[in-house]
């Protein structure tokens, strides 16, 4: 068998996701020609399935760039793992690096527009993805990032015309219904969002897209986590320097409102009860997807959608509210106070915010970061409101590390938001 013969056998089990095998046949590809430029970057796509091969697989795609400049398969390898790598400028280099050499590649176009829509410049996305589309109009993938990228910028009516347009193309397509069920969600209509997202599902029943669009349908069921699905799509159209104006606003906001009530005896009645429900909002944000989620334990299609990580994070903010409820009506009666007993509340109910975070962010640094900061704070909040109550610790210290322990969660609420933002490259 020669090396063209090698190579046509591993495209087609690539094709037909049979991964191991064709590596096999690259291999003896290689074996027979090391310096064939092609074979390595069919290789670097192979090992791309494999999370834990990355770094092979993108060696395997420099060598094909290295053995052929002047040909746009290595690059737009290349640009794969590094986006697979969440290196997305130097993704991004890669692909416009191929595009010079061959700007008729539709799957450059549309990997192009993938890498922009996670960078959220959503109208150089849209205007890659209508590239794509110019040259081939029936490309699945071009049609359901145009999609997203119309929905993020708002245009959520030509969303919808452009999600019928691809699906009615490629009416068998998972990633099209997908696409269809998010333009209806992201308008409202969250109950034929999930229509479309089940038959996603049974187009591909690894459709992650399909998935996490069919729990947010099934959230909006929901009058409450609606409004939070609504604010995470309406900070999602942002810029990162956007939403951090908006978190800061909303921080000092309830400062400068706290401080009017102070002063004003005579508005706090008016006052006080926005300020709660604008900390009960924040602490809802943070929260809602774990909650919702152990809420989907008990939905007869939300149990087969969660993954074993959600299943977990539900788990542990479920036992975390049940333990503070508890908590805070054991001390309120030992005390004798309702205060108290609200108090000890509040203090376990924060703890959620820790915990969720842990699950939430990208593994690596950041969950590092979150689970000792959670640690930190779990050991404050057991000092103050378990060994000071036993007597166990002075109470001087107890009132100084429940003042502590307040300001810590409202600091680390801060930098979780920087961890939820931070990118982390393999």
């Amino acid at each position: 068998m020669n090396i063209d013969q090698f190579i046509q056998r591993a495209r087609l089990l690539l094709d037909h996701e049979q991964h191991a095998r064709a590596e096999e046949e690259l291999n003896q590809a290689l074996a027979a020609a090391p310096d064939h430029a092609e074979a390595h970057a069919l290789m670097a796509l192979c090992l791309s399935k494999n999370k834990d091969r990355w770094r092979d697989a993108t060696t395997f795609a420099e060598r094909a760039v290295h053995l052929a400049p002047d040909q746009p398969f290595g690059f737009v390898a290349l640009a794969r793992l590094l986006d697979l790598r969440n290196h997305l400028p130097e993704a991004l280099a890669a692909v416009d690096q191929a595009l010079a050499l061959n700007p008729y590649l539709t799957p450059a176009h549309a990997l192009r527009a993938g890498i922009l829509l996670q960078l959220k410049r959503y109208q150089e996305c849209l205007e890659a993805a209508e590239t794509g589309l110019s040259i081939e109009p029936d490309d699945d993938s071009c049609g359901s990032l145009r999609t997203m990228a119309l929905e993020r910028l708002g245009r959520t009516t030509d969303a919808l015309g452009e999600a019928q347009r691809s699906l009615a193309h490629n009416p068998d397509s998972s990633s099209s219904h997908s696409s269809m069920g998010w333009a209806l969600l992201n308008s409202g209509q969250y109950r034929a969002a999930q229509e479309s997202f089940r038959e996603a599902l049974r187009l591909d029943p690894t459709n992650e897209f399909a998935r996490a669009g069919m729990i947010n349908a099934l959230k909006n069921d929901r009058f409450i986590f609606r409004q939070v699905y609504k604010f995470y799509t309406w900070m999602g159209r942002m810029s990162g320097n956007m939403q951090w104006v908006i978190i800061l606003s909303i921080f000092f906001g309830q400062k400068i409102l706290g401080q009017l009530a102070a002063n004003n005896p005579a508005l706090a009645p008016w006052i006080t009860p926005i300020i709660h429900t604008i900390i009960a909002f924040c602490l809802l944000t943070w929260i809602a997807n774990p909650l919702f989620e152990t809420f989907l334990r008990f939905h007869p299609m939300g149990r087969f959608l969660l993954s074993r990580k959600e299943k977990w994070a539900s788990n542990v903010i479920g036992g975390i509210i049940a333990g503070s409820i508890l908590w805070g009506i054991i001390f309120g009666y030992l005390a004798h106070d309702a205060t108290v007993g609200y108090l000890f509340f509040i203090a376990g109910l924060v703890l959620t915010i820790p915990a969720s975070l842990c699950f939430r962010v990208d593994e690596g640094w950041p969950l590092l970061v979150s689970i000792a900061a959670a640690c930190i704070l779990l050991l404050m909040f057991m000092t103050a409101f378990v060994a000071g109550p036993l007597g166990l610790v002075p109470l001087a210290l107890v009132l100084k590390l429940i003042s502590f322990y307040f300001i810590a969660i409202l600091v680390y609420s801060f930098a979780g938001n920087a961890l939820l933002m931070a990118n982390v490259r393999q």
